[in-house]
């Protein structure tokens, strides 16, 4: 049996209700980041109060993880608390497991139990594992589409599933962004805690994002749409009227509920607990032996605000000096140094629609961008690899340093979005003066996901998605580009397009 746990201990009244329906209607997540199992009560999903119907109290959980799905070979067990403060969420972390290999867990209370997750564990750090495989994702809109994308992740049972950001959207629908194919709960933005909990609620009760996130283990960093639009540090959406745009209270207040839910709603490890408004160790680094080192970065809560003017000054931040020295530290000489990042950081200042985007993006802090690159050639850093989403399309481009002569440094992969801008060309339609200003090797405009197959000697790319998530009916899983990544040519080769 395993000894290495973390489960949480009770906080309020424990309690022991009886469900005449199973409570695990919010299905199970997991994460190879501190082995991470989590899953959340629910009897009412969607009830308004964000409360999922669940009573006050604490209620204890039993959890197994297995060697194998049918649940024979057990490997470690105990009771774990939906705690009602956390959304009758209940999360444990499993430490002592066996590592580089793929486990099965569940969840039971009474008579119920939960559907069964798989979670592939991260190999030793110090050891050579000869792949591993991942998936891409950003972007998830409700109202913009069906998830069918996360079904096909699903099929591959890859061995991690990466979220760059923008997992659940707090925004209301904007009609510039793509048709409307169902609605969001509550309508409209949200502000309280219940409004972020209702919304949560309704992504986590989606069979096809449950479905993905039974299939494989998930890191995940958040942008901005799990808040508000583009907000930066300490203040709102930067194109909105600030006092306007933070709703009830301060915007303090509105960026505690958000990190509460999200932390309530996703298999974050304990250490990534919110404290009030901030999330202080949002930024973590997942090693996957010396094959490869995931760095999720934060690019939203220590930022300096958006000023487009202001672009290439020396005291802008995008990550903030203790989250760049903590990166810098976390480089240990893997094969591939993976930054899991919300925006895009190659080049995006350009002429036309849209120019003001770049002060979101990493042109709008050049300096930071110049303190990332010089990291890598101070810390050696084989070959980094970029993973970006939230611009809605897929491409493909290159990182470079503007203040030396344009030198590429890493490349740069875009995962297109889930849903986000709805079928086909989306927000992006009637954009191509925009795009053609960019610096991409490749880009498509379909909805969709990125298939990593990492060795040593390469990273195999497929931008995968469909054509179609507006309608309900079941949609193909296409390849609509590919390419290479070859170790010591921070450059893409074979490629499709």
């Amino acid at each position: 049996m395993g000894t290495e746990i973390l489960q949480g201990s009770a906080s309020a009244a424990v309690i022991e209700p009886t469900f005449n329906i199973n409570p695990f209607q919010f299905g199970v997540a997991s994460s190879p980041l501190r082995n991470v199992i989590w899953t959340r009560l629910a009897i009412l999903p969607l009830a308004r109060d964000g409360r999922a119907g669940m009573p006050d109290g604490d209620i204890p959980v039993r959890w197994k993880v297995a060697r194998n799905r049918d649940g024979s070979g057990v490997l470690a067990e105990g009771t774990a608390y939906a705690l009602s403060g956390n959304g009758h969420s209940a999360r444990v972390e499993v430490a002592a497991l066996p590592q580089a290999t793929a486990v099965f867990y569940w969840f039971e209370y009474g008579n119920w139990r939960s559907t069964v997750g798989r979670l592939k564990t991260a190999p030793a750090a110090n050891s050579n594992p000869s792949a591993m495989t991942a998936a891409v994702i950003s972007c998830a809109n409700f109202e913009h589409g069906f998830f069918h994308c996360y079904e096909h992740i699903a099929d591959h049972e890859v061995d991690v599933v990466i979220a760059t950001g923008d997992f659940t959207y707090a925004d209301s629908y904007n009609p510039g962004y793509g048709s409307k194919a169902r609605s969001h709960l509550p309508a409209g933005e949200c502000f309280t805690l219940a409004d972020y909990r209702l919304r949560h609620s309704q992504y986590r009760a989606d069979p096809q994002e449950q479905a993905m996130r039974a299939s494989a283990g998930m890191v995940l960093t958040l942008d901005d749409h799990e808040v508000d639009d583009d907000w930066a540090g300490s203040t709102p959406d930067y194109l909105e009227d600030a006092a306007a745009n933070s709703g009830p209270g301060t915007f303090w207040e509105r960026r505690h509920n958000a990190l509460q839910a999200h932390w309530e709603n996703t298999p974050l490890p304990f250490m990534m607990r919110p404290v009030r408004s901030l999330m202080p160790n949002s930024y973590q680094t997942l090693n996957w032996g010396r094959l490869a080192d995931l760095h999720l970065l934060d690019t939203r809560q220590f930022r300096s605000r958006q000023d487009k003017g202001r672009r290439f000054e020396e005291n802008r931040y995008m990550l903030g000096p203790d989250q760049l020295a903590a990166l810098g530290d976390s480089y240990r000489g893997a094969r591939w140094d993976l930054l899991v990042n919300q925006v895009v950081m190659a080049g995006w200042t350009h002429g036309g629609p849209g120019t003001e985007k770049a002060s979101d993006s990493w042109d709008g802090y050049r300096a930071e961008r110049r303190r990332v690159i010089r990291q890598w050639s101070d810390r050696r850093v084989a070959n980094p690899v970029v993973l970006t989403g939230d611009v809605h399309f897929g491409g493909a481009d290159s990182v470079f340093d503007d203040f030396d002569g344009l030198s590429t440094k890493a490349p740069e992969i875009i995962s297109s979005s889930i849903t986000s801008g709805g079928d086909l060309e989306g927000d992006w339609a009637g954009s191509r003066v925009v795009l053609d200003a960019l610096p991409l090797h490749m880009y498509h405009r379909r909805r969709g996901w990125t298939k990593l197959d990492i060795t040593s000697q390469r990273i195999h790319i497929q931008w995968r998605g469909t054509e179609v998530v507006s309608a309900r009916a079941a949609q193909p899983d296409r390849i609509f580009q590919s390419a290479d990544i070859s170790a010591g040519q921070h450059d893409f080769s074979n490629t499709s397009w």
